[in-house]
């Protein structure tokens, strides 16, 4: 997955979250990563938070998860899983 914020993109990989991420995601939102997968899908603003905050965490921009701010017009996600261009894809030939 592609995050483009603020002219600045950073990569996301959804199938890796070590065990202090998942531990950290679920005290700062209150959800599980299933939770947050689901609340990500669903445009959430809390997920999409949290996916800011762990992806800058990644990238050595560490900050606390209530001071995380960005605009939210600036924000592009471009999914790169095959699996889920299938599903648009087959949802728009129905």
């Amino acid at each position: 997955m592609k995050i483009k914020l603020a002219g600045e993109e950073l990569e996301y990989d959804a199938s890796r979250l070590m065990n202090t991420e998942a531990i950290a995601l679920q005290k700062a939102t209150g959800m599980r990563p299933p939770e947050f997968g689901k609340a990500l899908e669903q445009g959430d603003a809390i997920a999409m938070t949290a996916l800011v905050w762990l992806i800058w965490g990644r990238n050595g921009h560490s900050v606390p998860f209530d001071q995380v701010e960005f605009d939210f017009g600036q924000l592009e996600i471009e999914d790169d899983d095959p699996k889920a261009d299938e599903s648009a894809d087959s949802q728009n030939d129905a």
